[in-house]
């Protein structure tokens, strides 16, 4: 486990080192998202609208079906019907769209690919589409959804209600740095190989708890 948090404070290190704390101050275009978004939306709980859960049908995503590390968790994901899948139109899920998670808990990011759909989600969960940009790489985008830089203005918004939450507007006001997209590329492959790095030190983990229990259960 301290190899694995050692990997992410190195990263963490690796971004400051090429994009300081990507303020004002950093010489690169900041842009709030709700300038660039072609889409920032939620979802609402289907029997608001006189719908209930099913057993089977379109998939229903929580912000507890999405990980810290953007896996979603499927086979505990609930369904909503075909119908109420239409009536909810406005958080349908596309193929693509970012998921960050606005309620209960902040800030976990998830990109919805084919074998998810068709989904829709709640109001714990913002939609975001990004448009087809040049100067933004939209794996570069998903890193800075996760970053540090964009937590603490979560923190700054964040609204103590019965649950902590954040607000689409303060969704649309996330300041976003742009640095050269060739930088963004490269600490895209960084990232890529430091997350390919963990995979493997959670394998070997994995295989070291097995073989300890294997012996301690003789």
């Amino acid at each position: 486990q301290n190899l694995l948090a050692a990997t992410d404070e190195m990263l963490k290190a690796k971004f400051r080192e090429m994009f300081g704390d990507c303020d004002d101050g950093a010489g690169y275009p900041i842009r709030r998202i709700g300038d660039f978004a072609e889409l920032v939306t939620k979802g609402t709980t289907p029997t608001s609208v006189g719908f209930q859960f099913e057993q089977s049908g379109v998939r229903f995503v929580k912000a507890e079906n999405i990980t810290d590390e953007g896996e979603f968790l499927v086979s505990q994901m609930m369904h909503i019907s075909f119908e109420c899948h239409d009536k909810l139109k406005r958080s349908q899920v596309q193929v693509g769209d970012f998921l960050f998670t606005i309620a209960g808990v902040i800030g976990r990011v998830a990109v919805v690919p084919e074998s998810v759909l068709p989904a829709n989600t709640n109001q714990a969960i913002c939609i975001l589409r990004s448009r087809d940009m040049p100067e933004l790489n939209k794996d570069f985008f998903k890193i800075i959804l996760r970053s540090e830089y964009v937590r603490s203005q979560c923190e700054g918004k964040q609204k103590q209600t019965a649950q902590a939450n954040i607000s689409l507007t303060d969704v649309n006001n996330l300041l976003i740095p742009f640095p050269p997209i060739n930088l963004q590329r490269e600490f895209v492959a960084i990232a890529n190989a430091a997350e390919a790095s963990k995979a493997e030190l959670k394998k070997s983990i994995a295989s070291i708890d097995a073989v300890m229990k294997g012996l301690i259960n003789g």
